[in-house]
């Protein structure tokens, strides 16, 4: 499964354009924010939208060139659940800022830290013959993990502290060529917000378009 994986992802970044769209939640004993996350590639920018709604409305736009060392970061106004009115807030941040305060970055394939070292177990990889793809599930050590992405949740949850988390779990489900089809985040942790501690499960699928047409959310 470890293997399959990075090879998915290696030819997700080769690919030439890309669309990653995730639609999810994040549940507490308080409220249910839906989350939304797009990532785009159309050969030579990279964007990364990242939207929470409920209780409290983020909008948040990463914009950053191939080969470029910094990133513009766009807030977003008028948010609806997959959505935003984008606005430059932030020119030319750079990438050493920008990681200490989001931690993955616009060009990554999915959020984790996935190698031999931060899988706990996995199941076999199943062949579906009538769907002709490949699943299998990954369960991730939830420290080494998410070393990058709890800056992300914290970012784009407007959390006043760093969630610690307790189970990581991704579902994968690839096709003969190792084409990422779509994936399922599966976490639980511990979010600080309004001055409480809550336990928040937060679930995500995510669906992948490859070698397709790509419109950037933002106008350059």
């Amino acid at each position: 499964p470890v293997d399959n994986i990075l090879l998915a992802e290696y030819n997700a970044k080769n690919a030439s354009s890309y669309q990653i769209a995730g639609k999810g939640e994040a549940v507490t004993k308080l409220a249910t924010q839906t989350v939304y996350s797009m990532r785009k590639f159309n050969g030579s920018e990279y964007t990364f939208e990242s939207i929470s709604k409920g209780l409290l409305s983020v909008g948040i736009c990463d914009y950053m060139k191939v080969g470029a060392n910094y990133l513009d970061i766009y807030s977003g106004s008028n948010i609806t659940t997959e959505g935003a009115d984008w606005k430059l807030s932030r020119q030319n941040v750079s990438i050493n800022d920008y990681k200490a305060e989001a931690g993955t970055m616009p060009s990554d394939i999915y959020p984790y830290i996935i190698s031999d070292k931060t899988v706990l177990s996995s199941t076999d990889v199943v062949y579906d013959d009538g769907k002709e793809l490949y699943t299998f599930t990954l369960h991730l050590d939830p420290i080494l993990s998410v070393l990058l992405y709890y800056k992300q949740v914290k970012r784009s949850g407007g959390l006043e502290g760093d969630p610690e988390f307790e189970y990581v779990t991704l579902n994968v489900t690839i096709d003969e060529n190792w084409n990422f089809v779509c994936t399922d985040f599966e976490e639980k942790y511990t979010a600080l917000k309004f001055g409480l501690k809550n336990n928040c499960v937060g679930s995500l699928h995510a669906t992948y378009m490859f070698e397709n047409e790509v419109t950037l959310p933002i106008a350059v």
